[in-house]
Protein backbone atom coordinates (compact mmCIF):
# COMPACT_ATOMS: atom_id res chain seq x y z
CA UNK A 1 0.00 0.00 0.00
CA UNK A 2 2.50 2.63 0.77
CA UNK A 3 4.72 1.64 -2.18
CA UNK A 4 1.41 2.69 -4.11
CA UNK A 5 0.94 5.78 -2.64
CA UNK A 6 4.32 6.72 -3.40
CA UNK A 7 4.14 5.71 -6.75
CA UNK A 8 0.67 7.65 -7.17
CA UNK A 9 2.12 10.53 -5.39
CA UNK A 10 4.86 10.74 -8.12
CA UNK A 11 7.30 10.46 -5.19
CA UNK A 12 10.57 8.73 -5.17
CA UNK A 13 10.73 5.02 -4.44
CA UNK A 14 14.00 3.46 -3.77
CA UNK A 15 14.87 -0.26 -3.55
CA UNK A 16 15.51 -0.33 0.32
CA UNK A 17 13.40 1.68 3.05
CA UNK A 18 12.78 0.70 6.58
CA UNK A 19 9.32 0.27 7.79
CA UNK A 20 8.77 0.63 10.88
CA UNK A 21 5.28 -0.18 12.78
CA UNK A 22 3.84 0.87 16.08
CA UNK A 23 5.10 -0.21 19.19
CA UNK A 24 2.49 -2.63 20.67
CA UNK A 25 1.48 -1.42 24.34
CA UNK A 26 1.13 -5.04 25.15
CA UNK A 27 5.13 -5.30 24.93
CA UNK A 28 5.38 -2.05 27.10
CA UNK A 29 2.74 -2.79 29.32
CA UNK A 30 3.21 -6.48 30.28
CA UNK A 31 6.95 -6.60 30.03
CA UNK A 32 8.33 -3.11 31.21
CA UNK A 33 5.56 -2.20 33.23
CA UNK A 34 5.02 -5.61 35.30
CA UNK A 35 8.42 -5.89 36.05
CA UNK A 36 8.83 -2.75 37.66
CA UNK A 37 6.06 -2.99 40.22
CA UNK A 38 6.23 -6.88 40.79
CA UNK A 39 8.50 -7.35 43.05
CA UNK A 40 6.81 -4.36 45.20
CA UNK A 41 3.55 -6.12 44.57
CA UNK A 42 4.75 -9.25 46.00
CA UNK A 43 5.21 -7.66 49.48
CA UNK A 44 1.39 -6.28 49.41
CA UNK A 45 -1.76 -7.69 50.74
CA UNK A 46 -4.45 -8.90 48.87
CA UNK A 47 -7.04 -8.01 50.83
CA UNK A 48 -9.33 -5.08 49.55
CA UNK A 49 -9.81 -3.62 53.41
CA UNK A 50 -10.04 -0.18 53.46
CA UNK A 51 -6.86 0.46 55.26
CA UNK A 52 -4.68 -0.67 52.18
CA UNK A 53 -6.47 1.39 50.11
CA UNK A 54 -5.95 4.56 51.81
CA UNK A 55 -3.94 7.15 50.03
CA UNK A 56 -1.30 6.98 52.04
CA UNK A 57 -0.48 3.38 52.07
CA UNK A 58 2.04 2.35 50.05
CA UNK A 59 1.08 -0.56 47.99
CA UNK A 60 -2.05 2.54 47.00
CA UNK A 61 0.62 4.21 45.50
CA UNK A 62 1.82 2.04 44.00
CA UNK A 63 -1.25 0.67 42.74
CA UNK A 64 -1.79 4.25 41.66
CA UNK A 65 1.68 4.70 40.14
CA UNK A 66 1.13 2.01 38.01
CA UNK A 67 -2.20 3.11 36.27
CA UNK A 68 -0.89 6.35 35.62
CA UNK A 69 1.81 5.34 34.06
CA UNK A 70 0.00 2.64 31.75
CA UNK A 71 -1.99 5.48 31.03
CA UNK A 72 0.82 7.66 29.72
CA UNK A 73 2.37 5.22 27.93
CA UNK A 74 -1.05 4.28 26.32
CA UNK A 75 -1.16 7.81 24.78
CA UNK A 76 1.98 8.32 23.85
CA UNK A 77 2.11 5.00 21.67
CA UNK A 78 -1.83 6.09 20.63
CA UNK A 79 -0.18 8.82 18.70
CA UNK A 80 2.14 7.38 17.19
CA UNK A 81 1.27 5.86 13.52
CA UNK A 82 3.12 3.86 11.22
CA UNK A 83 5.86 4.97 9.69
CA UNK A 84 8.44 5.12 6.45
CA UNK A 85 12.01 6.04 6.94
CA UNK A 86 13.34 6.58 3.12
CA UNK A 87 16.62 7.09 2.20
CA UNK A 88 17.96 9.54 -0.73
CA UNK A 89 19.28 6.05 -2.39
CA UNK A 90 22.58 6.05 -2.55
CA UNK A 91 23.67 2.90 -0.89
CA UNK A 92 21.44 1.49 -3.34
CA UNK A 93 23.15 3.28 -6.25
CA UNK A 94 26.56 3.66 -5.29
CA UNK A 95 26.37 0.31 -3.70
CA UNK A 96 28.89 -2.95 -2.96
CA UNK A 97 28.78 -3.82 -6.74
CA UNK A 98 29.19 -0.31 -8.37
CA UNK A 99 31.91 1.37 -9.77
CA UNK A 100 31.98 3.74 -6.76
CA UNK A 101 30.65 2.10 -3.69
CA UNK A 102 29.48 3.17 -1.10
CA UNK A 103 31.08 7.34 -1.43
CA UNK A 104 27.72 8.75 -0.30
CA UNK A 105 28.03 6.83 2.78
CA UNK A 106 29.69 7.95 5.78
CA UNK A 107 32.62 4.70 6.55
CA UNK A 108 35.31 6.60 8.19
CA UNK A 109 37.74 4.02 10.70
CA UNK A 110 37.39 1.63 8.17
CA UNK A 111 40.12 0.41 5.90
CA UNK A 112 40.18 2.49 2.39
CA UNK A 113 41.87 2.25 -0.56
CA UNK A 114 44.42 4.83 -1.98
CA UNK A 115 41.85 7.16 -3.67
CA UNK A 116 39.27 7.09 -0.42
CA UNK A 117 37.31 3.98 -1.61
CA UNK A 118 35.93 2.28 1.39
CA UNK A 119 36.78 -1.48 2.04
CA UNK A 120 33.28 -2.90 0.59
CA UNK A 121 33.60 -6.01 3.08
CA UNK A 122 33.86 -4.05 6.11
CA UNK A 123 31.29 -1.78 5.11
CA UNK A 124 28.96 -4.67 4.60
CA UNK A 125 29.98 -6.04 7.70
CA UNK A 126 29.31 -2.91 9.80
CA UNK A 127 25.69 -2.45 8.36
CA UNK A 128 24.82 -6.86 8.66
CA UNK A 129 26.76 -7.65 11.82
CA UNK A 130 26.67 -4.40 13.78
CA UNK A 131 23.70 -2.16 13.48
CA UNK A 132 21.74 -4.86 11.56
CA UNK A 133 21.84 -7.45 14.17
CA UNK A 134 22.71 -4.79 17.26
CA UNK A 135 25.24 -6.86 18.01
CA UNK A 136 28.41 -4.92 20.28
CA UNK A 137 30.18 -8.00 19.76
CA UNK A 138 30.04 -7.89 15.88
CA UNK A 139 30.64 -3.89 16.18
CA UNK A 140 33.68 -4.89 17.73
CA UNK A 141 34.83 -7.21 14.82
CA UNK A 142 34.47 -4.55 12.19
CA UNK A 143 37.72 -4.05 10.66
CA UNK A 144 39.68 -0.67 11.13
CA UNK A 145 41.46 1.52 13.00
CA UNK A 146 39.89 4.25 15.72
CA UNK A 147 36.13 4.10 17.59
CA UNK A 148 33.31 4.81 15.99
CA UNK A 149 30.57 6.42 17.76
CA UNK A 150 27.67 5.11 19.32
CA UNK A 151 26.45 3.00 16.16
CA UNK A 152 23.83 1.14 18.25
CA UNK A 153 22.53 4.55 19.88
CA UNK A 154 19.23 4.63 17.33
CA UNK A 155 17.71 1.48 19.56
CA UNK A 156 17.62 3.26 23.18
CA UNK A 157 13.99 3.90 24.48
CA UNK A 158 13.65 6.82 26.14
CA UNK A 159 11.80 7.18 29.45
CA UNK A 160 9.79 9.93 28.17
CA UNK A 161 8.55 11.19 24.58
CA UNK A 162 8.13 9.15 21.20
CA UNK A 163 11.00 6.41 20.54
CA UNK A 164 13.67 7.56 18.04
CA UNK A 165 11.85 5.31 15.49
CA UNK A 166 8.82 7.61 15.24
CA UNK A 167 10.35 10.80 14.12
CA UNK A 168 11.35 10.59 10.38
CA UNK A 169 13.06 12.95 8.54
CA UNK A 170 13.08 13.69 4.41
CA UNK A 171 16.23 12.20 3.37
CA UNK A 172 19.78 14.36 2.88
CA UNK A 173 20.70 15.70 -0.98
CA UNK A 174 22.04 12.49 -2.86
CA UNK A 175 26.06 12.65 -3.31
CA UNK A 176 25.70 13.66 -7.21
CA UNK A 177 22.95 16.19 -6.99
CA UNK A 178 23.17 19.49 -7.42
CA UNK A 179 22.11 20.68 -3.85
CA UNK A 180 25.01 18.67 -2.53
CA UNK A 181 27.58 20.60 -4.09
CA UNK A 182 25.94 23.72 -3.49
CA UNK A 183 26.26 22.39 0.58
CA UNK A 184 29.89 21.59 0.00
CA UNK A 185 30.48 25.05 -1.46
CA UNK A 186 29.02 26.54 1.65
CA UNK A 187 30.90 24.94 3.78
CA UNK A 188 33.95 25.72 1.65
CA UNK A 189 33.09 29.21 1.92
CA UNK A 190 33.14 28.94 5.85
CA UNK A 191 36.22 27.65 5.99
CA UNK A 192 37.90 30.37 3.47
CA UNK A 193 36.30 33.08 5.65
CA UNK A 194 36.75 31.72 9.50
CA UNK A 195 39.14 34.69 10.38
CA UNK A 196 36.93 37.23 8.91
CA UNK A 197 34.87 39.05 11.90
CA UNK A 198 31.24 38.56 11.44
CA UNK A 199 30.91 42.42 12.05
CA UNK A 200 32.74 42.77 8.36
CA UNK A 201 31.37 40.59 5.85
CA UNK A 202 29.14 43.67 4.73
CA UNK A 203 32.33 45.25 3.85
CA UNK A 204 34.32 42.68 3.37
CA UNK A 205 35.44 41.39 -0.71
CA UNK A 206 35.64 37.59 0.22
CA UNK A 207 32.41 37.58 2.23
CA UNK A 208 30.79 39.71 -1.54
CA UNK A 209 32.47 37.14 -3.55
CA UNK A 210 31.10 34.19 -1.64
CA UNK A 211 27.54 35.45 -1.08
CA UNK A 212 27.56 36.05 -5.23
CA UNK A 213 28.94 32.77 -5.85
CA UNK A 214 25.97 30.86 -3.24
CA UNK A 215 23.26 32.71 -4.50
CA UNK A 216 23.93 32.11 -8.43
CA UNK A 217 24.59 28.06 -7.20
CA UNK A 218 21.22 28.40 -5.26
CA UNK A 219 18.96 29.91 -8.31
CA UNK A 220 19.44 26.25 -9.99
CA UNK A 221 16.26 24.56 -10.87
CA UNK A 222 16.87 21.25 -8.24
CA UNK A 223 18.00 23.56 -5.16
CA UNK A 224 15.26 23.67 -2.65
CA UNK A 225 16.03 26.47 -0.79
CA UNK A 226 13.19 26.53 1.64
CA UNK A 227 13.69 22.62 2.51
CA UNK A 228 16.93 23.76 4.01
CA UNK A 229 15.90 27.48 4.95
CA UNK A 230 18.27 29.30 2.84
CA UNK A 231 17.47 32.74 3.05
CA UNK A 232 17.42 34.78 0.21
CA UNK A 233 16.42 38.81 -0.62
CA UNK A 234 13.61 39.17 -2.73
CA UNK A 235 15.58 39.57 -5.80
CA UNK A 236 16.68 35.87 -5.19
CA UNK A 237 20.36 36.79 -3.73
CA UNK A 238 22.12 36.42 -0.23
CA UNK A 239 22.67 39.62 1.48
CA UNK A 240 26.63 38.88 2.94
CA UNK A 241 25.65 40.83 5.90
CA UNK A 242 22.60 39.68 7.47
CA UNK A 243 21.96 36.01 4.72
CA UNK A 244 24.99 34.56 4.43
CA UNK A 245 25.65 31.39 6.34
CA UNK A 246 22.17 32.00 8.44
CA UNK A 247 18.95 30.24 8.56
CA UNK A 248 15.34 31.18 7.67
CA UNK A 249 13.79 31.12 11.13
CA UNK A 250 12.47 34.29 12.87
CA UNK A 251 15.41 36.59 14.44
CA UNK A 252 17.81 34.72 12.99
CA UNK A 253 18.40 37.01 10.63
CA UNK A 254 17.93 40.23 12.22
CA UNK A 255 20.77 42.06 14.21
CA UNK A 256 24.42 40.02 14.82
CA UNK A 257 25.29 36.56 13.49
CA UNK A 258 25.78 35.39 17.18
CA UNK A 259 23.23 35.66 19.56
CA UNK A 260 22.90 37.57 22.41
CA UNK A 261 23.08 34.75 25.10
CA UNK A 262 26.51 33.71 24.08
CA UNK A 263 27.55 37.82 25.18
CA UNK A 264 25.81 37.78 28.48
CA UNK A 265 27.69 36.95 31.81
CA UNK A 266 26.18 34.67 34.11
CA UNK A 267 26.45 33.11 37.32
CA UNK A 268 27.15 29.64 37.96
CA UNK A 269 27.48 28.31 41.62
CA UNK A 270 28.17 31.69 42.66
CA UNK A 271 30.88 32.11 40.19
CA UNK A 272 30.41 34.98 37.84
CA UNK A 273 31.64 33.71 34.51
CA UNK A 274 32.50 36.42 31.93
CA UNK A 275 31.87 34.68 28.01
CA UNK A 276 35.05 34.85 26.91
CA UNK A 277 37.10 32.02 25.05
CA UNK A 278 40.86 31.06 24.38
CA UNK A 279 39.98 29.84 20.97
CA UNK A 280 42.74 28.88 18.32
CA UNK A 281 45.12 30.88 16.36
CA UNK A 282 44.19 32.59 12.83
CA UNK A 283 45.16 30.16 9.99
CA UNK A 284 44.62 26.86 12.14
CA UNK A 285 43.53 24.61 9.45
CA UNK A 286 44.73 21.15 8.79
CA UNK A 287 43.86 18.20 6.59
CA UNK A 288 44.33 20.34 3.33
CA UNK A 289 46.82 17.05 1.85
CA UNK A 290 45.43 13.79 0.46
CA UNK A 291 47.73 12.01 2.61
CA UNK A 292 46.35 13.83 5.71
CA UNK A 293 42.86 12.81 4.45
CA UNK A 294 43.42 9.29 3.80
CA UNK A 295 44.87 9.25 7.57
CA UNK A 296 41.79 10.65 8.82
CA UNK A 297 39.34 8.69 6.82
CA UNK A 298 41.39 5.43 8.05
CA UNK A 299 40.71 6.34 11.57
CA UNK A 300 43.65 8.20 12.70
CA UNK A 301 43.40 10.41 15.64
CA UNK A 302 46.96 12.42 15.36
CA UNK A 303 47.10 13.02 11.42
CA UNK A 304 48.44 16.18 11.83
CA UNK A 305 49.84 18.64 14.50
CA UNK A 306 46.78 19.92 17.24
CA UNK A 307 45.94 23.73 16.51
CA UNK A 308 47.66 26.65 18.69
CA UNK A 309 45.27 28.10 21.40
CA UNK A 310 45.19 31.86 21.64
CA UNK A 311 46.31 32.61 25.33
CA UNK A 312 44.24 35.87 25.10
CA UNK A 313 40.07 35.02 26.24
CA UNK A 314 37.74 36.72 23.35
CA UNK A 315 34.26 36.92 22.62
CA UNK A 316 33.11 34.96 19.48
CA UNK A 317 34.11 37.66 17.16
CA UNK A 318 34.30 35.08 13.63
CA UNK A 319 33.33 31.74 12.37
CA UNK A 320 36.94 30.09 13.94
CA UNK A 321 35.64 31.18 17.20
CA UNK A 322 32.02 29.84 16.80
CA UNK A 323 33.28 26.79 15.25
CA UNK A 324 35.52 26.30 18.07
CA UNK A 325 32.79 26.80 20.89
CA UNK A 326 30.38 24.40 18.83
CA UNK A 327 33.19 22.03 19.05
CA UNK A 328 34.38 22.09 22.77
CA UNK A 329 30.57 22.89 24.51
CA UNK A 330 29.15 19.72 26.86
CA UNK A 331 26.31 19.77 24.34
CA UNK A 332 23.48 21.00 26.53
CA UNK A 333 25.61 23.46 28.35
CA UNK A 334 24.90 25.99 26.31
CA UNK A 335 21.41 26.00 27.07
CA UNK A 336 21.70 25.83 30.87
CA UNK A 337 24.08 28.77 30.73
CA UNK A 338 21.45 30.31 28.97
CA UNK A 339 19.00 30.06 31.97
CA UNK A 340 21.89 31.18 34.46
CA UNK A 341 21.88 34.27 33.36
CA UNK A 342 20.24 36.89 35.89
CA UNK A 343 16.74 38.02 34.99
CA UNK A 344 15.98 36.29 31.66
CA UNK A 345 14.68 33.15 33.51
CA UNK A 346 12.60 33.77 36.51
CA UNK A 347 9.92 36.84 35.66
CA UNK A 348 8.39 34.13 33.03
CA UNK A 349 7.27 31.00 35.86
CA UNK A 350 4.22 32.58 37.46
CA UNK A 351 2.37 29.21 37.73
CA UNK A 352 1.80 29.92 41.36
CA UNK A 353 1.22 33.54 41.28
CA UNK A 354 -2.40 33.35 42.02
CA UNK A 355 -1.86 30.07 44.34
CA UNK A 356 -1.34 31.47 48.27
CA UNK A 357 1.37 29.67 50.16
CA UNK A 358 2.83 27.67 46.96
CA UNK A 359 6.07 28.01 44.73
CA UNK A 360 7.48 25.61 42.01
CA UNK A 361 10.35 23.62 42.78
CA UNK A 362 10.20 20.37 41.74
CA UNK A 363 7.71 20.95 39.22
CA UNK A 364 6.40 24.42 38.25
CA UNK A 365 10.11 25.83 39.35
CA UNK A 366 13.61 26.31 38.31
CA UNK A 367 15.12 22.90 39.37
CA UNK A 368 12.43 21.35 36.89
CA UNK A 369 13.31 23.83 34.49
CA UNK A 370 16.82 23.13 34.59
CA UNK A 371 16.18 19.49 34.32
CA UNK A 372 14.17 19.50 31.03
CA UNK A 373 16.57 21.46 29.36
CA UNK A 374 19.02 18.75 29.84
CA UNK A 375 16.46 15.83 29.60
CA UNK A 376 14.90 16.96 26.51
CA UNK A 377 18.09 17.09 24.35
CA UNK A 378 18.97 13.26 26.46
CA UNK A 379 16.85 12.48 24.25
CA UNK A 380 19.04 12.11 21.07
CA UNK A 381 18.55 8.91 20.15
CA UNK A 382 15.92 9.70 17.27
CA UNK A 383 18.90 11.43 15.52
CA UNK A 384 21.39 8.44 15.89
CA UNK A 385 18.62 6.18 14.78
CA UNK A 386 17.97 8.20 11.28
CA UNK A 387 22.30 8.27 11.78
CA UNK A 388 22.79 5.00 11.68
CA UNK A 389 20.05 3.11 10.79
CA UNK A 390 18.86 4.98 8.14
CA UNK A 391 20.35 7.19 6.72
CA UNK A 392 24.51 6.78 7.17
CA UNK A 393 25.02 9.75 5.29
CA UNK A 394 28.97 10.99 3.98
CA UNK A 395 30.75 13.74 5.88
CA UNK A 396 31.76 16.77 4.75
CA UNK A 397 35.28 16.00 5.02
CA UNK A 398 34.30 12.74 2.94
CA UNK A 399 32.49 14.67 0.21
CA UNK A 400 35.85 16.93 0.00
CA UNK A 401 37.88 14.30 -1.00
CA UNK A 402 35.78 13.43 -4.05
CA UNK A 403 35.87 16.73 -4.81
CA UNK A 404 39.54 16.73 -4.63
CA UNK A 405 40.11 13.51 -6.99
CA UNK A 406 38.18 14.67 -9.23
CA UNK A 407 39.81 17.98 -9.90
CA UNK A 408 43.03 16.85 -9.70
CA UNK A 409 44.81 15.75 -12.83
CA UNK A 410 45.92 11.91 -11.34
CA UNK A 411 42.58 11.53 -9.27
CA UNK A 412 39.39 9.12 -9.54
CA UNK A 413 37.06 10.91 -11.98
CA UNK A 414 33.81 10.47 -9.07
CA UNK A 415 29.87 11.54 -10.04
CA UNK A 416 30.07 14.59 -8.11
CA UNK A 417 27.93 17.45 -9.41
CA UNK A 418 29.54 19.67 -12.56
CA UNK A 419 28.29 22.43 -10.90
CA UNK A 420 31.56 22.49 -7.72
CA UNK A 421 33.70 21.23 -10.38
CA UNK A 422 34.56 24.49 -11.90
CA UNK A 423 33.44 26.61 -8.93
CA UNK A 424 35.43 29.81 -7.81
CA UNK A 425 34.98 28.53 -4.64
CA UNK A 426 37.50 25.85 -5.49
CA UNK A 427 39.79 27.88 -7.28
CA UNK A 428 40.47 30.04 -3.68
CA UNK A 429 40.83 26.63 -2.44
CA UNK A 430 43.38 25.50 -4.07
CA UNK A 431 44.95 28.79 -3.99
CA UNK A 432 44.90 28.86 -0.17
CA UNK A 433 45.67 25.24 0.91
CA UNK A 434 46.78 23.74 -2.68
CA UNK A 435 43.80 21.32 -2.73
CA UNK A 436 40.02 20.85 -2.69
CA UNK A 437 39.61 19.16 0.52
CA UNK A 438 37.98 21.09 3.07
CA UNK A 439 39.99 21.94 6.37
CA UNK A 440 39.26 20.80 9.30
CA UNK A 441 39.99 22.67 12.87
CA UNK A 442 40.78 19.38 15.35
CA UNK A 443 43.28 17.01 15.12
CA UNK A 444 40.90 13.78 14.01
CA UNK A 445 38.51 15.77 11.32
CA UNK A 446 34.49 15.07 12.06
CA UNK A 447 33.58 12.53 14.12
CA UNK A 448 33.31 9.46 13.87
CA UNK A 449 29.48 8.77 13.30
CA UNK A 450 27.05 9.82 10.09
CA UNK A 451 26.74 13.53 9.11
CA UNK A 452 22.58 13.27 8.67
CA UNK A 453 21.09 14.55 11.12
CA UNK A 454 23.43 16.47 13.17
CA UNK A 455 23.38 15.51 17.03
CA UNK A 456 24.29 18.97 17.84
CA UNK A 457 21.08 20.67 16.07
CA UNK A 458 18.70 18.07 18.00
CA UNK A 459 19.85 18.69 20.99
CA UNK A 460 20.31 22.43 19.79
CA UNK A 461 16.43 22.10 19.07
CA UNK A 462 14.76 20.48 22.02
CA UNK A 463 16.78 22.35 24.36
CA UNK A 464 15.63 25.76 22.85
CA UNK A 465 12.05 25.10 22.36
CA UNK A 466 12.29 24.09 26.56
CA UNK A 467 13.53 27.57 26.74
CA UNK A 468 11.16 29.49 24.77
CA UNK A 469 8.43 28.09 26.41
CA UNK A 470 9.43 29.46 29.52
CA UNK A 471 11.24 32.95 28.29
CA UNK A 472 9.23 34.16 25.64
CA UNK A 473 5.89 31.83 25.22
CA UNK A 474 3.70 34.54 22.96
CA UNK A 475 7.24 35.43 20.91
CA UNK A 476 6.90 39.20 21.66
CA UNK A 477 8.76 39.42 24.59
CA UNK A 478 11.80 42.16 23.69
CA UNK A 479 15.43 40.79 24.98
CA UNK A 480 15.49 43.00 28.45
CA UNK A 481 19.43 43.87 27.85
CA UNK A 482 21.41 46.04 25.52
CA UNK A 483 21.89 44.27 22.01
CA UNK A 484 25.95 43.65 21.45
CA UNK A 485 28.49 42.46 19.03
CA UNK A 486 32.06 41.70 19.56
CA UNK A 487 34.79 44.23 18.56
CA UNK A 488 36.54 42.27 15.57
CA UNK A 489 39.64 42.10 17.88
CA UNK A 490 36.95 40.36 20.48
CA UNK A 491 38.31 42.05 23.04
CA UNK A 492 35.47 44.00 24.16
CA UNK A 493 31.98 44.08 23.18
CA UNK A 494 30.55 46.71 20.72
CA UNK A 495 26.79 48.06 21.65
CA UNK A 496 24.75 48.38 18.97
CA UNK A 497 20.86 48.68 20.17
CA UNK A 498 21.92 50.20 23.82
CA UNK A 499 17.28 50.35 24.48
CA UNK A 500 16.09 47.42 22.88
CA UNK A 501 12.40 47.69 23.13
CA UNK A 502 8.97 49.08 21.19
CA UNK A 503 7.19 47.01 18.73
CA UNK A 504 10.40 46.20 16.27
CA UNK A 505 12.82 44.97 19.01
CA UNK A 506 14.62 42.17 18.88
CA UNK A 507 13.42 39.21 20.93
CA UNK A 508 13.93 36.58 22.81
CA UNK A 509 12.39 34.31 20.74
CA UNK A 510 14.63 35.26 17.87
CA UNK A 511 17.62 35.11 20.11
CA UNK A 512 16.84 31.44 20.97
CA UNK A 513 16.41 30.31 17.62
CA UNK A 514 19.93 32.42 17.09
CA UNK A 515 21.39 30.06 19.32
CA UNK A 516 20.32 27.38 18.00
CA UNK A 517 21.31 28.15 14.65
CA UNK A 518 25.05 29.33 16.23
CA UNK A 519 25.37 25.74 17.46
CA UNK A 520 24.38 24.14 14.60
CA UNK A 521 26.10 26.25 11.79
CA UNK A 522 28.93 26.51 13.76
CA UNK A 523 30.21 22.94 13.45
CA UNK A 524 29.37 23.76 9.28
CA UNK A 525 31.62 26.59 10.22
CA UNK A 526 33.98 24.22 11.65
CA UNK A 527 33.81 21.43 8.43
CA UNK A 528 31.85 19.14 10.02
CA UNK A 529 28.54 18.99 9.10
CA UNK A 530 26.07 20.72 6.62
CA UNK A 531 23.36 22.57 6.18
CA UNK A 532 20.98 19.86 5.98
CA UNK A 533 22.22 18.21 8.86
CA UNK A 534 21.89 21.36 11.02
CA UNK A 535 17.76 22.16 9.08
CA UNK A 536 16.47 18.81 10.13
CA UNK A 537 18.43 18.64 13.29
CA UNK A 538 16.79 21.38 14.64
CA UNK A 539 13.59 20.61 13.88
CA UNK A 540 13.49 16.90 14.72
CA UNK A 541 14.93 17.94 18.47
CA UNK A 542 11.66 20.22 18.33
CA UNK A 543 9.71 17.79 17.36
CA UNK A 544 10.93 15.51 20.34
CA UNK A 545 10.70 18.38 23.22
CA UNK A 546 6.80 18.38 21.79
CA UNK A 547 6.91 14.87 22.85
CA UNK A 548 9.11 15.03 25.86
CA UNK A 549 7.14 17.93 27.67
CA UNK A 550 3.65 16.80 27.01
CA UNK A 551 4.83 13.64 28.79
CA UNK A 552 6.42 15.61 31.17
CA UNK A 553 3.07 17.84 31.83
CA UNK A 554 0.85 14.37 31.57
CA UNK A 555 3.13 13.43 35.14
CA UNK A 556 2.75 16.50 36.90
CA UNK A 557 0.16 17.07 39.86
CA UNK A 558 -0.15 20.65 38.20
CA UNK A 559 -2.54 21.28 35.55
CA UNK A 560 -0.23 23.48 33.84
CA UNK A 561 -0.02 24.43 30.00
CA UNK A 562 2.96 25.33 28.34
CA UNK A 563 2.76 27.43 24.68
CA UNK A 564 6.02 28.78 22.20
CA UNK A 565 6.46 29.36 19.07
CA UNK A 566 8.28 26.79 16.77
CA UNK A 567 11.02 27.17 14.35
CA UNK A 568 8.45 27.09 11.41
CA UNK A 569 6.66 29.79 12.91
CA UNK A 570 3.31 28.83 14.13
CA UNK A 571 2.21 28.35 17.81
CA UNK A 572 2.82 25.19 20.12
CA UNK A 573 0.37 24.80 22.90
CA UNK A 574 0.65 21.89 25.19
CA UNK A 575 -1.82 21.14 28.29
CA UNK A 576 -2.17 17.27 30.33
CA UNK A 577 -4.46 14.61 28.96
CA UNK A 578 -6.00 13.83 32.07
CA UNK A 579 -8.82 13.97 32.69
CA UNK A 580 -9.02 15.88 36.09
CA UNK A 581 -7.47 18.88 34.30
CA UNK A 582 -9.80 19.08 31.81
CA UNK A 583 -12.22 19.57 34.61
CA UNK A 584 -10.34 21.66 37.27
CA UNK A 585 -10.86 25.31 38.50
CA UNK A 586 -9.58 28.22 36.79
CA UNK A 587 -6.74 29.09 39.87
CA UNK A 588 -5.47 25.37 38.91
CA UNK A 589 -5.20 25.65 35.63
CA UNK A 590 -3.61 28.95 35.51
CA UNK A 591 -0.72 28.74 32.49
CA UNK A 592 3.00 29.30 32.98
CA UNK A 593 1.74 32.80 31.09
CA UNK A 594 0.30 34.08 34.07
Amino acid sequence: LLRRQLEDNGRPLFDEFVMVKNLIQEYEEDRFLEETFIMSFNHCPASSDDESKAPGNPCSRLSLAREKSIEIIRQTFDSIEPVAHITNGDEVKYGADSEFPFIGNFHKTLPHKSNGLVDVDAYLMLVNECIEKVNVTGCSMVPGTGVLANSLGGYYLPAQGVPPWALVLPPPPSVDSAEMALMYAEVAWMALLRDVPFSEYGDNPLAAEAAASLSEMAAQPDIDNALYRRPLGQDGKIDPSSQLFRLDFEGVTTGPMVSQFLFETFEYDGIVVEPKITTVVPDSDAMTTFEEFLCVQNGGAECFEPPERDPIPRYIRNARDLGFVSQRDRVTSIYVRAAFIKGILQPQISFYDNVKRQEGFSTQGIPRIDYQIVSAAAGISPAWYSKWNVHRAVRPEGYGGLVDQTVSADGTNFPVHPSILKNVVIERMVDKWGSALLPQMNTEGCPAHPSYPAGHAMIAGASVTVLKAYMDPDATRCYPFPIKEAAPDGLSLNVLIADNSGSDCITVNGELNKLAHNLSLGRDMSGLHFRSDATSGILQGEAYAITYLQDDLDRQPECATLKFKSFQGNFIELSPRRKECQEAPESITTSYLG
